[in-house]
């Protein structure tokens, strides 16, 4: 059971394009097809193909208001997301990144749903149960990375938790998860995700997020985003919740 040391961690553009062919060889729908790599007298290009919808952060930019319209359009992509990580996991590898600049939609014609691809593999931990340092951005780093070794596949779930809160509530549930920096962030410590719910309006408006946001995704919010990596719901098993059916 190694650990990585991955203080001040830096992406590997390498891993990165080596697990993009693995699993595109793997003819999951949900890798970018690699083109290949390029190289210039001073740069190096690595080159995949075109995702036509940009990324789920423009996608979560417009559409209805936090409400049951927008969840019936994230359903399908979220359907998509979970199943993309739980590959992963099957096979030894945390992608560590999570985020929604990291996954891209595409369309291929105009009769066929949006199609989800998840980018970026080069912070992934392949094949280590426990890493040391911080890995992702602020929003969605898990807690436990602050505490020492933590293990990067449950930190997974916790990302696509904080995604999901996003996406559905077209904000984050906090900027960090850092003790000290974020007062949302202690909200939750201190009073649970429910506290944080009722607290965020919804664009601005009166209403609280609570007040729009259905009961099922709610509860799957508070699974995802256990606070305790050990209670934490496993994305396996978060595909069997009611919100996804």
């Amino acid at each position: 059971m190694p650990l990585s040391e991955a203080a001040g961690h830096s992406e590997n553009p390498w891993l990165d394009v080596g697990l993009l062919k693995y699993i595109h060889r793997q003819g999951v729908p949900f890798a970018c097809q690699p083109l290949g790599v390029f190289f210039s007298s001073s740069e190096t290009f690595v080159v995949s193909r075109l995702a036509t919808e940009g990324d789920l952060f423009d996608f979560s930019s417009s559409g209805p208001s936090p409400g049951k319209k927008r969840e019936d359009a994230l359903r399908p992509i979220f359907q998509q997301i979970v199943f993309a990580v739980s590959w992963l996991h099957d096979r030894s590898i945390a992608h560590c990144d999570i985020s929604m600049e990291n996954i891209l939609l595409t369309k291929e014609c105009d009769d066929i749903p949006l199609q989800v691809k998840l980018i970026d593999y080069g912070l992934a931990a392949v094949g280590e149960r426990l890493i040391i340092g911080h890995r992702g951005k602020p929003s969605y780093q898990a807690p436990e990375m602050f505490e020492g070794a933590f293990d990067p596949f449950r930190a997974d779930t916790f990302a696509v938790g904080v995604m999901l809160y996003a996406s559905t509530a077209t904000c984050y549930p906090w900027m960090s998860t850092q003790a000290g920096v974020c007062r949302m962030f202690a909200l939750a410590c201190d009073k649970g995700l429910d506290a944080v719910l009722r607290s965020q309006k919804v664009n601005k408006q009166p209403r609280r997020l609570i007040e729009v946001l259905s009961e099922n995704i709610v509860d799957l919010l508070r699974c995802l985003l256990v606070l305790n990596p050990m209670d934490r719901l496993s994305l396996q098993n978060a595909q069997q919740f009611e919100w996804f059916d």
